[in-house]
């Protein structure tokens, strides 16, 4: 038989190995909102986009009328600039960023009016070129990209019939190609890409639903991650640190939430979040400069309205472990675990730390 004392550092063991467990995932519960420079038109169903550090917001609607503009918001100065407008002006578009270009992709043009209209916008030259549109008229759906082929995911075609239908974009033929379709066909749903897996999540089935599925572009197939804590449609999504931070949205009861909720793809476990300090939906999200921002959308709780309010999340990343022993600790996203020297920006960072020390 044990003795008490064989017990206890045991038990002490076990404690011990259970906080080194915790600490070793990246998890980013914790952080604060602040308020930033509002949009310079308050509007609902834009869409938006991060270049080279530069936040674009693109489109929108209030009412039946949709919008052109695009304004770029630099973080560091707190300030949006207009610049060239969308030459189809659209709400309910989606947007993704491909090769330094913010591609726009579907949307509305009236009530009841949809398009298959992809444009690109390039920073450099403050210029739009058409692409090849989609293969019929979509809204209300999402885009992400991986490995250099942006997706269409989900949304409502003409006579708003639901869109299970994948479609992936190659810049080089200017082609769009079918894929897997989802296995839950849904629409106002937020689309993100992390570590080169397509995440779709939420959105609107018989109601709001909180569910996630993600697709494997190398298998062309999907598969059922852990649900959100709180069913939500016109939710929105970004890429943060490896971590998929959702905000805002619709629930079941048909107006808006101010829940915030952050996703741990190497776990595949929710973790909440401060809640957004305005509630609203159909609302743009990007990631810059360490920050989740949301911008615009509408309330309909406590007034029927359009806002322009930006606001943005900035977590207090935990501790991290490491440094990194060896190249399997750096594969599948595992080098977003490691502080130490420092956060590793990819993977070949991570390996070639374990290999140099440097």
């Amino acid at each position: 038989m044990k003795s008490k004392n064989e017990i206890l550092s045991n038990i002490i063991g076990l404690g011990i190995g259970c906080i080194i467990a915790l600490s070793a995932l990246p998890v980013y519960a914790q952080g604060t909102w602040t308020t930033k420079a509002p949009l310079s038109i308050a509007r609902q169903e834009l869409a938006a986009g991060e270049v080279n550090g530069v936040l674009y917001a693109v489109g929108g609607w209030t009412g039946c009328t949709p919008y052109s503009i695009l304004e770029a918001y630099d973080p560091l100065a707190d300030t949006w600039t207009q610049k060239t407008p969308m030459p189809t002006p659209r709400g309910y578009l989606a947007a993704g960023v491909l090769n330094g270009q913010l591609y726009t992709v579907g949307g509305a043009i009236g009530c009841g009016t949809y398009v298959p209209t992809v444009e690109a916008y390039n920073p450099v030259t403050n210029a739009w070129t058409t692409r090849t549109p989609l293969p019929a008229n979509r809204f209300s759906h999402g885009v992400g990209v991986v490995n250099g082929v942006l997706y269409a995911v989900g949304g409502l075609g003409d006579g708003n019939t639901f869109d299970p239908t994948l479609l992936a974009y190659d810049p080089v033929t200017n082609m769009w190609t079918p894929r897997a379709p989802m296995l839950t066909p849904r629409y106002e749903l937020a689309v993100v890409a992390v570590n080169n897996i397509l995440y779709a999540i939420g959105g609107t089935t018989s109601g709001a639903t909180p569910i996630v599925e993600a697709y494997n572009p190398l298998t062309n197939t999907w598969s059922t991650k852990s649900p959100m804590s709180t069913a939500r449609s016109l939710v929105r999504a970004a890429v943060l640190n490896g971590q998929i931070y959702i905000a805002g949205g619709i629930d079941v009861t048909g107006f808006e939430v101010s829940t915030a909720e952050v996703y741990n793809p190497l776990t595949d476990t929710w973790s909440t979040v401060p809640p957004m300090p305005t509630a609203r939906y159909a609302f743009a999200a990007g990631a810059a400069n360490g920050s989740f921002y949301v911008m615009g959308g509408h309330h309909n709780l406590n007034g029927d309205i359009d806002v322009a309010t930006v606001e943005a999340f900035t977590p207090t990343p935990s501790p991290g472990v490491g440094p990194p022993t060896s190249k399997d600790q750096c594969k599948n996203g595992g080098w977003q675990t490691f502080n130490t020297p420092r956060r590793f920006k990819n993977q070949g960072d991570c390996v070639q730390f374990v290999n140099t020390g440097k």
